[in-house]
Parts: C-alpha cells; structure tokens; sequence
C-alpha cells in the first residue's frame, strides 16, 4: 500500500523540480523569469510556560564572638536547597507579532531582503501580589491559596502583579541570500543556499516597566527637572518601546536534496550580537541552532504552479550566557530609593545608593532549547502562497539571575548584580522564617514554549 501510494505521489511530480523553503531565494534575469519580487506578511503567537524556583542555602554559619559579630550568616559552600516560587507551569509570556518582509532578485539566485517586525503585544504575566482579606480575621492573607510566593520571600518589594505589555515596530533587518546550486537548474543537483543579515537598533529599547520612572513632584505637587530633589515619584507605566538595543548579525546556510516526494534539508545559523550605544545589555548573547527536517509534496502542477506541501522540523538551538529581558526583569526594577544624580546620565531614575551598571538587564545562563515544527503551506498559480504552523519547544532548567558578586572586595562583581538575587549565598539570618529564606539566585524549569500562527505571500 505505501508503494501504491509512493508511486501515485511520484506520477504527480514528475519533471517537477523546486527548491526547498529554506533554499528559495527570489531570481531575476533567468530566461522567461526576469524579475522577481516576493511580499512575505507572518502573523506569529508565541506563549510561555515555565515554574520559577528559588536557590537559598540552609546550613549557618556564625561569626567569631572575638571579633565583634556573633551574626549568623550563609556561605556559598551551605548547603544548596531549592523551593518552588512559582508553580503551576503559569504562562509567564505572551507574545504576538507580524513580520512583513519583502525580497528581490538582484541577479539569477542573488537577492535582497528586508524584514519588519511589529510588536501587537508582548505580554509579560509574573504575578507578584495575590493578596486576600480572610474571612473570618480580616487579616491579609498572601497568595490567595494560588501557590505564588515571590512576594511573601521578600524576595522583591511589594509592586502588584507585574503583567504589562510592549509593542511597536521592532529592529528592522536587511539580509543578502544566494543560492549558487538551485535545484531547478538541474535534476541531479542539491539546492544550497548561504545568507547573511544585519538587524540594526531601530526602535526604541525594550526598557522595563518600573525603569520609567519619569514624572517626579515636589512637596507642593509640581513636576520637578529629573536632576532635582523630588519629595515623590509617580510611576508612568510607561515600558518603552520593543527594541533589543542590539547590532545582530545571522549567517546561515542550508543544503537540500529533492528524492521523489521528500526534500529532506539541514540548516546551520549562528547569531551573533553586539550591544549599541545606548543599549542596557552589557555581554550580549548569541544563538547558534541546527534545523533538521523535510518537505514533503503531497500534490504540485509545475505548468499552473499550484503546489501542496508540509515541512517536518527538528531544531536545536544554544543560547550563550549574557543580559537577558526575562521573566523577572520588571520585578527586579522595583526600588524605593531613587538616586536624583543618575538621572541626567541614564534618561531614567536609577535606584539610591548603587553604581551604574544597575541599569543593565539580568544576567542570564545559557540555556539549550529543542523545538519541533509542523508547517502546512498552498500555493496557488505561481503568485500566491499561504499557510500555518504549529510548534512545541523545551527549554532546559537555567537560572535567570546569575551576575557573580565581587569575591575580592575590590567591587568589581559583575554588570547587573544586584544582591540577594543574583548571590549564590543567602544574605544575613533575619528574624524570622521568611527572612531566613529570602535572597538566593532564581531559576526556570520546565519552560515549555508553543508557538502557531500564520503567512501570506504574494510572488510578483
């Protein structure tokens, strides 16, 4: 029976030859082809799931009594113990974007691309504050039975629940493909494709929600200059724009071979970045991933150019450590003292008493992500091409806030630490239970990722 059904596949598709989706580049100047133009609209869904868990140490140390200080403290040899903050695996992230791209073909299989994203909603959901009035007390009870614990951890002050979005027109990339070997130019030869692309910092960065602190007010209830003494501070809300503040740079190349019904492919990309000037990422981080997989040709018509096909996707990708927007960078903005002075240097309040590099994102751990894809796409008379996709990933457990604090006393830990976050060891015993176990660095695990959405192309 799957012999039958291979030959009828194969009957359909003979004398046709076309490259794989992640080899097709738009050509212009070949005979009865002289210019290509193609208009790419993506509509893309992303959510996030993932449990956050805290690292402390359990096992206390005491000061000499002749020194002055019988206090009990953690050593970052304790004991390490971790405590689930936030359970449930909550969607922690929203994301929702279109990205209209555009490519023609400069000379044969040489062409130009240019992509760009816009930010519908990028919604962030960590619900620090989930307070209840009890019934029969009329005490405040925290975490409403819901199981999060972030805030009862002291871990950050009292901010509500940090669900806010961003959104705008992202960084704006522009990208060169060739593919030397174009399966259509023979029936014998591979289609491989190399490609290059520059995403430049457009749009305004991506800054957290309670970094905007702009509004400030004297005792008489006026706005005062950013550089002045303010009595209060009026949280705006604002988040800033969507852009990462980062020059990136995506080399690729891919090899497919067509085989009857399939076209099986692999792909290499490696993304590297380098922080701009105004950037609040310090060590940038870079993606380097390997897709594995196929297209498979369910029915196409080579002389009215209508096509069915699916691609079956495996990729793999490694994320270096390096400043990362995540799911605890807003609640880790949330300061009562404000420093006036670093205002004017910043364009935005800076929290008393600390140095500059606290206005850098968490340091995150690398991370190694796997994602399968299915993709079904319909191409209709050579100009119109649309289609969906659905997608499932994994992400390994990493922590999300892991700066090095200064071990020499020379304080010159690493960019973004902020301490009893970052600290592998737990700061100083408080009096009671929940004291004890405030501060540690915070973790993600079973973060699961579903993606799905939908395109249109139109092929001039």
């Amino acid at each position: 029976m799957r012999r039958l059904a291979l030959l009828f596949f194969a009957a359909l598709l003979a004398g046709a030859l076309s490259a794989a989706e992640v080899t097709d580049v738009a050509d212009s100047f070949d005979e009865n082809n002289p210019f290509d133009f193609n208009l790419n609209v993506y509509y893309k869904n992303t959510h996030e799931f993932a449990d956050i868990k805290r690292e402390y140490n359990t096992i206390p140390q005491t000061y000499d009594a002749g020194t002055g200080n019988g206090g009990v403290y953690y050593t970052t040899e304790s004991r390490r113990v971790e405590t689930l903050e936030y359970s449930g695996n909550p969607e922690v992230r929203y994301l929702r974007e279109l990205m209209i791209s555009s490519e023609i073909g400069l000379y044969h299989d040489l062409s130009l691309s240019v992509d760009v994203p816009i930010v519908l909603k990028d919604a962030y959901k960590l619900l620090l504050e989930n307070y209840c009035i009890d019934g029969s007390t009329g005490a405040v009870v925290p975490s409403c039975g819901q199981g999060f614990s972030l805030i009862e951890q002291n871990l950050f002050p009292d901010a509500g629940d940090l669900y806010y979005n961003h959104m705008g027109v992202g960084d704006i990339g522009i990208g060169v493909q060739w593919a030397p070997f174009n399966q259509e130019r023979g029936k014998d030869a591979f289609s491989w494709l190399v490609g290059f692309k520059t995403t430049f910092p457009t749009a305004a960065i991506a800054t957290p929600k309670n970094m905007n602190r702009r509004v400030r007010f004297d005792v008489n209830g006026d706005p005062v200059p950013a550089t002045g003494i303010a009595d209060t501070i009026e949280q705006t809300g604002k988040t800033g724009g969507v852009g990462k503040g980062l020059y990136t740079f995506d080399i690729r190349t891919a090899v497919a071979k067509r085989y009857d019904v399939a076209e099986p492919y692999f792909q290499v990309l490696a993304s590297l970045s380098t922080p701009s000037a105004n950037s609040i990422v310090e060590k940038a981080r870079h993606e380097f991933t390997l897709n594995l997989g196929a297209d498979l040709y369910a029915f196409e018509q080579i002389e009215k150019g209508h096509k069915i096909f699916f691609r079956l996707d495996l990729g793999m990708q490694y994320t270096t450590r390096g400043n990362a927007y995540n799911y605890i960078t807003d609640a880790r903005w949330v300061y009562e003292g404000i420093d006036p002075d670093s205002a004017a240097s910043y364009g935005w309040i800076l929290p008393a008493g600390v140095d500059k590099n606290y206005h850098l994102l968490p340091l995150e751990d690398p991370y190694f992500t796997t994602t399968g894809l299915f993709k079904m796409n319909f191409k209709i008379f050579h100009y119109v091409q649309f289609g969906g996709y659905v997608s499932v990933g994994y992400r390994h457990k990493h922590y999300l806030s892991a700066a090095l604090e200064d071990t020499t006393g020379a304080g010159d830990h690493e960019p973004g630490f902020v301490p009893g976050i970052d600290s592998e060891s737990t700061p100083w015993i408080g009096a009671g239970d929940v004291d004890s176990k405030s501060g540690g660095r915070l973790l993600t695990e079973a973060n699961i990722i579903v993606g799905w959405g939908a395109y249109l192309s139109l092929m001039f």
